[in-house]
């Protein structure tokens, strides 16, 4: 797995802390509560076995978190009781890395981690954590609010119930602004109906679930990945849809991925699932929000994309360029229980029936239009990338898809519908491990004022000379068509073809480290918060030819 090192940021002040060592829980219990922003805990090779670790009312800072950090293969927090293994209570700005989290203490109600009802923390990173061997949850949040709890580069396996729970509908607890990204989530809801990889429950929002693998997850009646709502009656602003991205998931016992309203699922991957992916009301709420886009859904069992409760729709619901492939003819490759209702269909590609009214063409089976499907594919030999001479090749619109595919790669003027673009860069094939990170842009999520100034790093393992370009896109209304900024010395603007979309070239990159970006944002008063997505793209200094994209990181400007 490739390691992300976040860099800290020092500001005119220097970075201060401590670092500390232990080799016994007796020490980690000790010291734990001693922590202060800044600090750092290295915990040494060896098991920590603990009834459990509480970790309570630790507050750190953006410039200095507190870190619980393992220095070598083989640091396992063990759980011996009846209890969850890991409490954090009440705690801001605290990281836990390269740690493995399990139990002897077996029970639905063991969780790895708990962040506990009547709670409230912020800023908590998992990473490179591995999560294991549990009966209840791998992660799971019944606080009153957990807000930006980040979890990237882990797994988390071999679970009862859920890889992560989050939030709760009534009482309302929620769970805001989550970044799940580049994990491994397999082998969860064993033995149970009830489990799925990833749920984060109605009313909680503003998540990013990106660039994951999923696999064996899911209970019977539950999905490999559920977003619910944001709110019962829709309406939500961009700031707080949940944004579903490059993820691959197979082997799912129902639905690949669910949601109700106020989520972006698009250059998703799902096969070997029995349904890909479903939209309903989930019991009367407003299905509202939506765009279903340049998914890849192959061979699943009841249908490619299920879509209910038309009445409860509005028009802000689109489907397009998604690539459903069943390996039957006679699957149902999409399916609207009532039809559509207000929502829009267009250039979506089926093998099996449709009973949409419009927005669906016919292509030919799977192993005409995929490079490597079919009877006996299956993870470590399955590719899904659009064959030479299919006709998933130049179908969507120009303008309509997202402008990278499922592995970062660049689409031409004319994208393929689906996840993947035939002349991006080669594929990640699907297997059980973590798929090739993105080159990381961070901070993943940032608020800036009105005139406020939004800095952005880049991590990177280009060679030097290597061009590089920071491109916005914006979600919201803005009269303007593109959102005044103002760059750093070393930034040159140029507006993109594409409506509402700015390029920011900045030159050459001195070889792999960190570039570091500052973009202010001069607002006029009286409007409403606008949400820009950033992404860097890495082009080759001699022919121009786009060699990689970063992830995506999310700015919020508020008036």
């Amino acid at each position: 797995m490739t390691r992300l090192t976040l860099a800290l940021f020092c500001g005119a002040s220097a970075c201060f802390g401590s670092t500390y060592t232990v080799r016994t829980a007796a020490e980690l219990l000790a010291r734990t509560p001693q922590m202060r922003a800044g600090d750092t805990l290295l915990l040494e090779p060896g098991t920590y076995s603990v009834s459990s670790w509480n970790v309570t009312r630790l507050v750190g800072a953006a410039q200095a978190p507190i870190t619980f950090r393992g220095t070598g293969a083989g640091v396992v927090i063990l759980g011996t009781a009846y209890a969850n293994v890991v409490n954090v209570t009440d705690c801001h700005w605290l990281r836990f890395e390269d740690l493995e989290i399990t139990s002897t203490g077996q029970h639905p109600d063991v969780d790895g981690v708990k962040f506990g009802t009547g709670t409230r923390s912020s800023n908590v990173v998992f990473e490179r954590c591995r999560i294991h061997g549990l009966d209840g949850n791998g992660i799971s949040a019944q606080a009153d609010l957990v807000d930006r709890l980040t979890v990237t580069g882990c797994e988390i396996a071999d679970v009862g119930v859920c890889g992560l729970y989050l939030g709760y509908p009534s009482p309302l607890r929620q769970v805001t602004n989550t970044v799940i990204r580049n994990c491994w989530i397999h082998d969860c809801a064993n033995g149970s109906n009830e489990g799925y990889g990833i749920q984060i429950k109605g009313g909680s929002w503003g998540a990013l679930i990106e660039n994951n693998v999923l696999h064996d997850v899911g209970g019977t009646t539950r999905a490999g990945v559920a977003v619910y709502y944001a709110d019962p009656a829709g309406g939500q602003p961009p700031e707080r849809w949940n944004l579903i991205r490059g993820n691959v998931l197979w082997n799912v016992r129902n639905e690949g991925i669910y949601a109700v309203n106020s989520a972006v699922i698009e250059n998703n991957v799902v096969f070997d699932a029995v349904t890909g992916i479903s939209i309903t009301s989930y019991g009367g709420n407003v299905v509202d929000q939506l765009l279903i886009r340049n998914n890849t859904i192959y061979r699943c069992a009841r249908y490619g994309i299920w879509f209910g409760d038309a009445d409860r729709a509005r028009a802000s619901v689109l489907i397009a360029n998604n690539a459903a492939l069943m390996e039957g003819a006679m699957v149902p490759a999409y399916r609207a229980a009532i039809g559509l209702g207000p929502a829009t269909a267009f250039d979506n590609a089926a093998y099996g029936t449709s009973n949409f009214a419009t927005g669906v063409f016919a292509v030919g089976a799977p192993a005409t239009q995929f490079v490597r499907a079919g009877p006996g594919t299956g993870p470590g030999t399955i590719d899904l990338g659009p064959s030479a001479a299919g006709a998933l090749r130049n179908r969507a619109l120009p303008g309509t898809a997202p402008q990278t595919d499922a592995d970062g790669g660049w689409r031409d003027a004319r994208p393929d519908v689906g996840a993947y673009e035939a002349a991006a860069a080669a594929r990640w094939i699907p297997r059980a491990a973590f798929k090739p990170e993105l080159d990381p842009l961070t901070p993943l999520w940032q608020e800036v004022p009105r005139g406020g100034t939004a800095q952005l790093r880049l991590r990177h393992g280009a060679p030097a000379e290597t061009r590089y370009a920071l491109l916005m896109s914006l979600s919201g209304p803005w009269p303007g068509g593109w959102v005044p900024v103002i760059p750093d010395g070393a930034t040159l603007l140029s507006l993109h073809p594409l409506p509402g979309v700015l390029e920011g070239y900045v030159g050459t990159l001195p070889g792999p480290g960190e570039r570091v970006m500052r973009l202010t944002f001069p607002l006029p008063p009286g409007l409403p918060p606008l949400v820009i997505y950033h992404a860097a793209i890495l082009a080759d200094p001699a022919s121009g030819r786009v060699v990689g994209i970063t992830n995506c990181a999310r700015v919020v400007l508020r008036p």
